[in-house]
């Protein structure tokens, strides 16, 4: 079992809206019923705190509008689409096929 969370290689810094969407994954999948809020209290103060960076410096905005515009744009294959994709690549493996390195 694996999760991941997408995190803007630009930032440079701790991103806690990933670490909210880790935690809340794995709190999900293992039933724990952690209290959450103060990591998304963290995120929401990040979130505010970035975008009024941003939008106090056009130069830093329309630099990250462009990074994200490439990341959405492009053919970014979702964890279902990659898991499928694994398990099919086992499925037709052969009994004496060992993996390549």
């Amino acid at each position: 079992m694996g999760f991941y969370a997408r995190v803007p290689n630009y930032l440079g810094t701790h991103y806690w809206a990933a670490s909210q969407a880790l935690l809340e994954r794995v709190d999900t999948h293992l039933g724990l019923g952690i209290d959450l809020a103060p990591v998304a209290s963290e995120a929401d103060a990040q979130r505010v705190h970035l975008d009024a960076i941003a939008e106090g410096r056009p130069d830093v905005k329309t630099m990250i509008d462009q990074l994200e515009s490439l990341v959405d744009g492009s053919d970014a294959v979702s964890g279902d689409e990659l898991a499928s994709e694994i398990e099919r690549f086992l499925r037709n493996r052969g009994p004496g096929d060992a993996p390549e390195f």
